[in-house]
């Protein structure tokens, strides 16, 4: 969902995108994969529990409990797997675009929102997110591209999933 938003903000503004975008976006939670992958699962349960009870971003309670967090995880990989630095730097700060910004990284970032917002990959997670303003503003994207974006999303998904899943 978040390459798709990634492709589909590309057409929204003015400016097309970097094709590295779209990697990127496909690629921004590999640290979260990773991280379910090789952490047992009372440490996945607690970092799930830290963020319900203390009503904090999943990503806020893995820097809580580990000291490290699947953005970090995921800029790792980027580095072993040398991928371009855009793309690790994208995948490092998608939760923390106003720290590092760069049109990828806002591109991610708003695509990832996209994701979550269409009801893509919530889960442990829900809306306990961060939104940068300034992202979208950098993007040049309105409150109505927005919109736009989400149903265009939902519209292309809901053709991929006919094509894999009748």
């Amino acid at each position: 969902a978040a390459a798709i938003a990634a492709e589909e903000i590309s057409r929204l503004i003015a400016d097309p995108l970097p094709p590295e975008s779209f990697t990127a976006a496909l690629l921004h939670d590999i640290g979260k994969i990773i991280m379910r992958q090789c952490l047992v699962t009372d440490i996945i349960d607690a970092i799930t529990e830290k963020s319900e009870k203390d009503c904090i971003a999943y990503v806020e309670a893995e820097k809580s409990l580990l000291g490290f967090d699947h953005c970090e995880v995921g800029w790792k990989m980027a580095e072993i797997w040398h991928f371009p630095l855009q793309v690790g730097e994208a995948i490092l700060f998608h939760h923390s675009p106003d720290s590092h910004s760069s049109i990828i990284t806002d591109a991610v970032h708003v695509a990832n929102l996209t994701a979550k917002t269409i009801g893509i990959g919530l889960g442990f997670e829900a809306l306990k997110l961060y939104g940068s303003v300034e992202s979208t503003k950098r993007l040049g994207l309105s409150r109505r591209g927005f919109e736009i974006l989400c149903s265009s999303v939902m519209e292309k998904l809901s053709v991929m999933e006919s094509m894999y899943f009748n």
